[in-house]
């Protein structure tokens, strides 16, 4: 019987190599190599059964072998897939953060500056308050913020109608502005913690041919800080004093005045009613007087959409520290400035934000203390903490 010849092609196969397809590339190679392991380098050769069946088993373990290669190769592009994927989203994470941390604290902190900078330059009305009327009205004028926003609104060229409790102080401050600004003044002396006075103060009001400005800043504070349940000091009159001189006299004051504004014919005047930055955010150890100043922030916020701004600027000022009597700071510094720098950074952002802290370091300090309610009550408990050390020494 004639021996059968086999030939068996041995070109390489050309296969493209793709992603975990490592029996699909090496078929070829394998294929020949196993073929050259049983031909022994000949292309072709008399194969007997022996010599098929070798041939199978070789072809078969190196399958077998490929498919446990190719096992392997999956399991690295999967690793390498997952350790791509978790790079991805930890990109995806920290640009999430950067931009959250640019949104909240980066780009609040920039237009503080500018406004305080660039924008009260732009938009601040003070210079409208002379063309708006003749007269401007301070309350609370013999100390502290009064006194210098009368003396800043007098330097502007306003006659001055100071309000306090103390006619020999009013009668002191009347002649120094007088004689330094060359305005007219009138004093009325009052006491804010009453409220049988507004009838009367009315009728000294309406004798003003113009208003120009209404400063409500009398205000009643803490002697220091304490806590409402135990502290002598805070007793049914003196809650009733505080409510009085802190809520009562900015209503009733806006209420008198604020038709007159909107009756003159001049454009550009202002009710500007001071707040504290205790009124922003809860403060323990400070409460009602953190509550009274809350409800000037709260009405000043109110009263904006129902008169506009086109004819009236209603604004509420929330300072930190000044160093007056009333705060207790004796020596000024960088955040706790004299109360002429104070006030006349303050009214030079009337007009630009209708709540501001009035001066650039309040409101970035304002900013941090605000970024969580619990900042600013840490704050207080620490101020807390001291002051009761020094009364127990």
């Amino acid at each position: 019987m004639p021996v059968q010849r086999i030939r068996v092609p041995l070109e390489e196969e050309t296969v493209q190599t793709t992603g975990g397809g490592i029996l699909r590339s090496l078929q070829g190679r394998v294929h020949q190599a196993t073929v050259r392991a049983v031909l022994y380098g000949r292309e072709t050769w008399p194969l007997q059964t022996d010599d098929v069946r070798r041939l199978r088993i070789l072809i078969t373990n190196a399958s077998e072998a490929l498919l446990v290669l190719d096992g392997v190769n999956e399991l690295l592009t999967s690793r390498i897939r997952r350790k791509s994927m978790t790079m991805s989203v930890q990109c995806a994470l920290f640009s999430f953060m950067a931009l959250l941390f640019f949104w909240k604290i980066i780009f609040p902190v920039l237009r503080i500056i500018f406004l305080y900078t660039v924008g009260k330059r732009i938009y601040s009305r003070r210079n409208q308050l002379k063309k708006a009327g003749e007269w401007a009205i301070v309350t609370g004028a013999t100390d502290g913020i009064g006194k210098a926003y009368a003396r800043e609104l007098a330097k502007d060229g306003l006659n001055i109608m100071l309000i306090s409790r103390n006619q020999e102080k009013l009668d002191k401050i009347s002649e120094e502005i007088k004689d330094q600004f060359h305005v007219d003044t009138k004093t009325v002396a009052c006491d804010f913690t009453q409220t049988d006075i507004y009838e009367a103060l009315e009728q000294e009001i309406n004798t003003l041919p113009s208003i120009a400005c209404l400063v409500n800043n009398v205000g009643l504070s803490y002697p220091h800080f304490a806590r409402f349940s135990d502290a002598s000091f805070i007793n049914i009159e003196f809650i009733r004093n505080m409510i009085n001189c802190n809520m009562t006299s900015v209503a009733s004051l806006t209420r008198i005045v604020l038709p007159r504004l909107l009756k003159q014919a001049g454009h550009g005047s202002a009710i500007i009613n001071l707040s504290s930055f205790a009124g922003l955010v809860p403060f323990p150890y400070l409460s009602l007087y953190s509550a009274s100043k809350t409800f000037i922030k709260h009405f000043v916020q109110s009263l904006i959409p129902e008169v506009g701004t086109s004819k009236v600027y209603i604004q509420a000022v929330c300072p930190v520290l000044v160093a007056t009597t009333l705060s207790g700071v004796k020596r000024p510094r960088l955040f706790a400035p004299l109360p002429d720098t104070f006030a006349a950074s303050a009214l030079d952002m009337l007009g630009v934000e209708p709540v501001t802290s009035g001066y650039l370091p309040h409101a970035l300090q304002a900013f941090v203390l605000s970024i969580h309610p619990k900042v600013a009550a840490l704050a207080a408990q620490i101020t807390f903490q001291k002051v009761s050390k020094r009364k127990r020494e």
